[in-house]
């Protein structure tokens, strides 16, 4: 890590996802007008590279950033075959809503429907290339999208640097010296927490530090540890994911299925137990998804209703608003003998409600001396949620709807 900060960091954009896209669209369209001995552009050899490309000719003809909800679109040449290359840049945030796949459709509609892409058409796979650009690895991907993380891409810019076939002017030597030493920062903190969690407590508790609150840590500390680093670009919150995507690559934990997500900059792990719990509400079945969810500090048991089949949408809310009326008291009544004096919560518009069984998940996450201690906990969790929910009647339970 270095000991002081660069440009990025002082101006507090080391971690800004628009500012990267747009750094990245500039290396891209990099073109020396002084460059009278056919030397390949760095924005030539680092999507080289990137794409695992050799010897091959290729040219870059354009670079859009932020066009059609695409964070960097790159037109470009391979031995005189139009093709493009789309980068989904994910720094502080994770992929929602299935928008990976949306992005591909979206490009398929631009080649048959834009007169500008019509070169393209009819769309053709192979001609089309696909990168979600992470700073922590979340989850393998389907076709066509590909892998590339922070790491890798400072490597790349590194390699590209040092090629002495690569044409660069000075000035833009150093600004790009100044960008890499920033991913290279990035990467680097991502990689120390992930080696080694518990020497990192405070991300586990500190997720929510305000904005200002990470400037002012930055200018008041003029050494770079990764502790400061870290708090400076308010990392917490992502590094609290990589921690659970990690744990969850461990043996015990493999074959649970899972989601994980973030709610007001704490990261949440929701671990899906078989089988649901069926309540009636009037005429209407609503089945209940048992889930053991780690959150911030605390484990919770939580019943999430799955939105009923029904003719209209408005039946469909009023019916789990009315599910989310009752189910406090419907999941009180109904706790096991051992739970009567757990906490229930009561659902915060997603149809979450929840038993609180312990506030000291962090400080134990955070203690652990390993991975697979963590997952031994995690585990022990989930078999405990399973013997919890199957003390529930079997039987669709009815709720009074007075």
């Amino acid at each position: 890590m270095a000991s002081n900060s660069g440009i990025f960091e002082y101006l507090m954009a080391a971690a800004m996802e628009k500012v990267h896209s747009q750094v990245l669209g500039w290396i891209f369209s990099l073109r020396d007008p002084h460059n009278l001995n056919e030397k390949e552009s760095i924005g030539v050899a680092l999507l080289k590279r990137i794409l695992g490309i050799g010897n091959e000719t290729i040219s870059i003809e354009s670079v859009v950033v932020e066009y059609n909800n695409f964070d960097i679109l790159i037109e470009w040449k391979r031995n005189g075959t139009n093709c493009t290359l789309i980068i989904e840049n994910k720094i502080k945030s994770s992929e929602h809503s299935n928008q990976l796949a949306r992005y591909v459709e979206d490009m398929k509609v631009l080649v048959e429907k834009e007169d500008s892409f019509q070169h393209y058409s009819p769309y053709q796979k192979e001609h089309h290339y696909y990168f979600l650009l992470q700073l922590i690895h979340e989850k393998n991907l389907h076709e066509p999208w590909r892998q590339l993380n922070y790491s890798s891409l400072s490597n790349y810019l590194r390699l590209a640097l040092q090629d002495d076939q690569v044409s660069i002017t000075t000035d833009v030597r150093t600004m790009l010296e100044q960008y890499l030493d920033c991913i290279t920062r990035l990467s680097d903190s991502v990689d120390q927490f992930i080696l080694n969690p518990a020497k990192f407590g405070f991300v586990f508790s500190e997720g929510k530090t305000r904005k200002l609150v990470g400037s002012k840590h930055l200018h008041q500390h003029q050494i770079f540890s990764v502790e400061n680093y870290i708090k400076a670009n308010q990392l917490e919150t992502i590094l609290q994911k990589a921690f659970y995507f990690k744990l969850m690559q461990e043996e015990v934990l493999a074959d649970k299925e899972y989601h994980i997500g973030e709610s007001h900059g704490t990261a949440i792990l929701d671990l899906f137990l078989p089988g649901t719990i069926q309540v009636q509400i009037n005429s209407t079945i609503v089945s209940l998804r048992k889930i053991c969810q780690f959150q911030g500090a605390q484990v919770k048991f939580a019943l999430a209703p799955i939105p009923p089949q029904l003719p209209t949408e408005n039946e469909i809310k009023a019916v789990l608003k009315e599910y989310d009326r009752q189910a406090p008291e419907f999941i009180a009544v109904n706790l096991p003998a051992d739970y009567k004096k757990k906490k229930v919560t009561r659902p915060r518009g997603k149809g979450f409600s929840s038993v609180i069984i312990t506030s000291q998940w962090w400080q134990t996450a955070a203690s652990e001396k390993s991975y697979t201690s963590a997952a031994g906990f995690v585990s022990s969790s989930y078999r405990q949620a399973v013997e919890f929910f199957d003390q529930f009647p079997q039987q669709p339970i009815l709720l009074s709807t007075n």
